[in-house]
């Protein structure tokens, strides 16, 4: 069996495969967890994430809900949204899958931008086999650094 996923789907809790995690749901985040969707946080405590895979950053994030006093905007966006194939470090949170990736401010532009490009890799996938051509490689190396 793949991984799974706990999430509120319809006011129920339920166990899923993370493959039919859509938007609307609410994801529920704890140590040991992967991240099956992006995500925007409604409820984080002492919540920090690997983000590894995306940032290749060596140590974990900590992330808030944005009514927990995170910034809005710019390093706000990156502390207020969780992101699939990341990892829960530890702590606890809640997170809804928005209906467009573009919710999740610049990521969502460079989801967006690469989908046009791709749109039937996973751009994740995709960049680890190196299946993106040169221009999609830097556009992604250039958000990540903007993320930052």
């Amino acid at each position: 069996m793949g991984q799974t996923a706990s999430v509120l789907r319809d006011g129920a809790p339920r166990q899923l495969p993370a493959r039919e995690v859509v938007p609307g749901d609410v994801i529920r985040l704890s140590a040991g967890d992967l991240v099956p969707a992006d995500a925007r946080l409604l409820s984080a405590k002492d919540l920090f994430l690997n983000e590894a895979p995306l940032t290749g950053e060596s140590l974990p994030r900590e992330k808030h809900a944005q009514s927990d006093g995170a910034p809005a905007g710019g390093l706000g966006e990156a502390l207020t949204a969780v992101f699939r194939g990341t990892s829960v470090v530890s702590g606890l949170g809640a997170a809804v899958v928005p209906a467009s990736v573009a919710n999740l401010g610049r990521r969502g532009v460079v989801y967006r931008e690469l989908a046009d490009r791709h749109p039937k890799l996973d751009l994740w996938l995709a960049w680890s086999r190196g299946a993106l051509d040169k221009a999609s490689r830097e556009f992604v190396a250039q958000a990540r650094l903007l993320a930052a």
